[in-house]
């Protein structure tokens, strides 16, 4: 997946030609790991050419944070909570994925802080909620594609657009803990670089507290994502011109800030710290 587009696109032509051969996708069921290994295959396959999944989702691999026991469960935040009544120009399909990677993180946050490890349960119904919620990620973001480019070519702001490339990597580097020179998290980042205009803080003046706090986490992401990257510098300005016009006085009021979107503590605290001591505020 590290060439180029035509090459990777040939592969997997060639991989799903021979999967149809054997049955199609379902027909592995005799060997869950090798299913899971092709469809981390296209997943990475589309994560990094913003395409369609290729095989289908898997009813026996899939399932949502609503199946998760109450223990794993933990209360929206006040924007995820509110959804369209605070965010109307963000789709609802997107609304749908933030609650879930946020009931996935309240899950993996619970089972850390537990002495004893999560039962085999507890980890199988975590990862059936990634696998399903990465794939209508998937979906989502290259049905977004066409309208993403055309608001660039006009320079408008696209929130859901840009928190939808915020949430793909969040679930790659927070969630998945993959790293993150990866060529498709690298080509997201891009992506996200490029979505964001340059006269961020007046195109942003008169929104809401509430789609300022979203920009916020997702300059945060970015700034994350871009660590060791030219691009990190980009992201923690214009992260810090938000910070202004919002008014965020402090680190604590920035991680309450994050905190109100999406919020995993093991990748989260730490960039939290050094992000906040870049922008010198």
């Amino acid at each position: 997946m590290n060439g180029t587009y035509a090459s990777s696109s040939i592969h997997m032509a060639g991989l799903k030609i021979m999967v149809e051969l054997r049955g199609r996708l379902h027909n592995f069921g005799h060997s869950q790991m090798l299913q899971r290994i092709l469809t981390w295959t296209d997943f990475a396959y589309c994560t990094t050419w913003n395409e369609k999944p290729i095989f289908p989702l898997l009813p026996h691999l899939s399932g949502t944070s609503a199946q998760f026991p109450s223990h794993l469960l933990s209360p929206l935040p006040k924007i995820l909570q509110m959804g369209l009544l605070y965010l109307p120009h963000i789709q609802p399909r997107v609304f749908e994925i933030l609650h879930s990677l946020h009931q996935i993180s309240s899950a993996i946050t619970w089972s850390l802080n537990q002495k004893e490890a999560a039962t085999q349960l507890e980890r199988k119904q975590i990862s059936m909620a990634v696998y399903t919620t990465e794939y209508a990620l998937l979906l989502l973001r290259s049905s977004e594609e066409d309208t993403a480019i055309t608001e660039l070519v006009h320079n408008v702001f696209n929130l859901s657009n840009v928190l939808l490339l915020a949430a793909h990597l969040y679930l790659h580097l927070a969630i998945r803990e993959l790293p993150g020179t990866a060529k498709m998290h690298l080509n997201m980042l891009n992506q996200l670089y490029r979505a964001i205009p340059d006269n961020l803080s007046v195109a942003v003046l008169l929104w809401d507290n509430s789609s300022l706090e979203v920009v916020i986490w997702v300059l945060f992401i970015g700034a994350a994502a871009a660590d060791g990257h030219a691009c990190r510098k980009f992201f923690v300005q214009k992260l810090r011109e938000v910070i202004v016009v919002l008014e965020v006085l402090n680190r604590v009021e920035f991680e309450e800030t994050l905190r109100g979107v999406l919020w995993l503590n093991r990748f989260c605290k730490t960039h939290c710290f050094q992000v906040w001591a870049e922008m010198g505020i």
